[in-house]
């Protein structure tokens, strides 16, 4: 609203104004992109709305069907609050690109709009550099972030905006370093402001920002080099490379090279991990790049609405559940998501224009050099990013395009100007009543409704549906209602939670609260499943766990309600064991051991909770799972151990004879072999358990155990001779008398 007050005043004071110029392509594309988000918010009749976005549609008359607010008409944006929100945003930069134009007209405008742009991020730089020195965890001594801890607290909180906005004024800076119409203090005030907010912008650890940054500053040296070697277009011979401008570029350089050396470390370690397989992994951005095609594939004429990608993303993404998303962090296909195809390929073609017609101006010197090299950073960034949708970005980008296309003024005839005027004040109204449109609940996020929900103990059904009012597909509101009717009995309470599991299938709390309500129904089996849904999609087990353990007593029904394809089976034993729920984690491990015995540890954990329990076959299961998983000299010894302790000696036999032929711990080969000569003494294989007990007496790994193999040995020739003795011969005669 803040900045809506001023591009206002600086709106009226143009209204006056005698001079005019044609339609610049940075006004075409903002016009364009805020007539596409104002069509999305005219209502349509069903049938057409149904035929441009059936999907959508279908959810939104099941919604209305259920808070009986039916009507046969309705507009294309799936949240008509985010989309008047981001109507008034593009107004306001097509406010602030009219004001840029008209002030970038002339060379000394121009310098001034570069100069800002470098200077609010050197700024930046400063105020982050100030929090950092004096070891800050609130921004200001203000706001104290809750999500997270940003590598760098700075006035842009995200480190990805934050290294846009330094890579943006580092190029900016660095251009007008070589800006030969300065003092040359000045000049050298912008080297040292280039070196310093590059050097933050590798100190966010943005590899996003990194690679901008490198883009930005190719672009911006390479129209400088450019220009030196054909000149520039506003003068014939090529400008002479002064001492002056070879000293500044020299210093800056090797600056830049210390700055990079010293802080560029964890950029690139993380540039250097990198991994392809980053591409699957399900909570990654290219994974949401993935599912923003489904939302494309299913309103692809006019698209979801523009600012309406953080309610429907939930239902479309698998992870949703572990992973939000307001945006799919890629300027480029949310476009196409949020004004659908046709839409994003003409504003394509526009962009394309205000490219083509930037680019031109090439030749036009330093303020050109450092602007191309600025908005290329904006252009590599917004590939991994979605900075354009702040404010605290979007300025300075418009401020930068603003230098590159600007149109020439001329002086408007008498009978014109006050058609001039008129226009202009209509626009400055327009402005004003977009600014005040802020500050009404039309525009309220849905981050910010879904803050009041939460906060609103116990739930109140008529603030849900002033939420569903303006996000008529928020999962929260409806689950909210849902849960006002379910504390006053109301049986309707499973339609509005259906309804939100439609809209957030992956949503643990959601399927945890349907599982209570199953389960206060008798439907124990169901709640059950609810329960392992949740917990498949949470990334907090433990109270989830503890309540499964609370609310099923019968281990059988309780360990269904545990998903067993969970990827780290250890954390889900560790917590029920720590619930004092062993028996659960024993039922639970045994399905997880059938169904997939390949899971990581899971030999040993069962070995572990059945020995607990004095379960032996479910033991002998885990380790048997555990030698295969893990096919050591340890795993062996356990497993032969159990099965002496079973009794089932030939068995151990079989399994222990292995370790014959096995290379692993000393301590732990010699007490299998040891086993090994045990267990065929209990046979009574003597020549067998001799040989053995001889093997391992001449082996490395016999140490401490000659003397108990000693006593083994004399005590297998006193039971082998007296087995001799007591053998009849074969002639009938007693062993004493038979002939040699």
């Amino acid at each position: 609203m803040a900045l809506g007050v001023l591009i206002t005043a600086a709106l009226a004071a143009q209204v006056t104004s005698r001079r005019v110029s044609r339609l610049s392509p940075l006004m075409a594309v903002i016009a364009f992109a805020a007539l596409l988000t104002a069509l999305q918010l005219v209502p349509l009749p069903s049938g057409l709305s149904t035929a441009l976005d059936p999907e959508g549609q279908a959810l939104l008359a099941d919604g209305r069907e259920l808070l009986h607010t039916g009507s046969s008409w309705a507009p294309l944006s799936r949240d008509p609050a985010g989309t008047r929100q981001g109507l008034v945003l593009l107004v306001l930069l097509g406010g602030a690109a009219f004001v840029a134009l008209r002030v970038a007209a002339s060379e000394r405008g121009r310098l001034a709009l570069v100069s800002a742009v470098a200077a609010v991020g050197a700024l930046a730089a400063v105020v982050t550099a100030g929090h950092e020195l004096t070891g800050a965890t609130s921004l200001y001594g203000v706001y104290r972030p809750q999500f997270a801890t940003p590598v760098l607290l700075g006035p842009l909180l995200n480190p990805n905006h934050l290294g846009c906005l330094f890579a943006l004024a580092a190029v900016a800076a660095g251009g007008l370093a070589f800006h030969a119409a300065q003092p040359a203090a000045l000049r050298w005030v912008w080297a040292l402001c280039a070196v310093a907010t590059a050097g933050g912008a590798l100190l966010t650890q943005s590899r996003g920002s990194a690679v901008a940054l490198l883009a930005g500053a190719v672009v911006c040296g390479g129209t400088l080099l450019g220009q030196r070697m054909r000149g520039r277009a506003d003068q014939a011979p090529p400008p002479r490379l002064t001492l002056n401008a070879i000293a500044i570029g020299v210093v800056a350089l090797c600056v830049l090279a210390l700055v990079v050396f010293a802080s560029g470390r964890s950029v690139s370690d993380q540039l250097r991990s990198t991994r392809t397989d980053e591409w699957s992994e399900p909570g990654s951005k290219y994974a949401a790049w993935r599912s923003s095609m489904l939302l494309v594939a299913e309103s692809p004429w006019l698209g979801i609405g523009r600012g309406a990608f953080e309610s429907s993303f939930t239902r479309v993404h698998p992870t949703a559940g572990r992973v939000t998303f307001s945006h799919p962090e890629n300027e480029y296909v949310q476009a196409v998501v949020e004004w659908g195809l046709p839409g994003a390929l003409l504003l394509a073609a526009l962009v394309g224009w205000l490219a083509v017609s930037a680019a031109r101006r090439w030749r036009m010197g330093a303020l050109t050099s450092a602007a191309l090299g600025a908005c290329a950073v904006i252009a590599v960034q917004s590939v991994v990013d979605f900075g354009l949708e702040l404010p605290g970005l979007a300025i300075p980008a418009v401020a930068l395009l603003a230098t590159l296309v600007q149109v020439p003024l001329r002086e408007l005839a008498q009978p014109q100007r006050r058609r001039a005027a008129a226009l202009r004040g209509v626009a400055t109204a327009v402005m004003l009543l977009a600014t005040a449109l802020l500050g009404t609940s039309g525009t309220r996020l849905l981050r910010e409704d879904h803050a009041a929900l939460v906060a609103t103990r116990p739930p109140q059904e008529d603030g849900a549906r002033r939420a569903l009012a303006r996000h008529p597909h928020d999962y929260l509101a409806f689950a909210h209602l849902g849960e006002a009717l379910q504390r006053a009995g109301d049986p309707r309470a499973r339609l509005y939670f259906n309804h939100a599991l439609r809209l957030h299938p992956t949503h643990p709390g959601l399927h945890r609260a349907v599982g209570r309500l199953l389960w206060a129904r008798g439907l124990t089996r169901q709640a059950a499943l609810q329960y392992a849904t949740a917990l498949r999609n949470t990334s907090s087990v433990a109270p989830l766990l503890q309540e499964v353990v609370r609310v099923f007593p019968d281990p059988e029904i309780a360990a269904t309600a545990i998903p067993v394809d969970y990827p780290v089976p250890e954390h889900v034993a560790r917590v029920l064991v720590s619930a004092k729920a062993p028996k659960v984690a024993l039922r639970w491990l045994h399905l997880v051991a059938e169904q997939r015995p390949g899971a990581p540890r899971v030999g040993e954990l069962l070995y572990t909770a059945a020995m607990r329990e004095g379960d032996l076959e479910l033991a002998e299961r885990g380790a048997r799972l555990r030698y295969q998983q893990d096919p050591t000299a340890q795993a062996l010894l356990v497993l032969g151990r159990l099965l002496v302790k079973r009794e089932q000696l030939d068995d151990a036999a079989e399994v222990l004879e292995a370790s014959l032929d096995m290379a692993g711990a000393p301590e732990d080969l010699a007490a299998a072999r040891l086993l090994f000569c045990d267990v065929e003494i209990s046979r009574q294989r003597w020549p067998s358990a001799r040989a053995c007990l001889q093997a391992l007496r001449d082996s490395p790994y016999a140490g401490k155990l000659l003397l108990e193999l000693a006593r083994r040995s004399a005590s297998v020739d006193a039971a082998s001779a007296a087995a001799a003795a007591a053998t009849p011969a074969k002639d009938g005669s007693s062993p004493a008398s038979a002939p040699r």
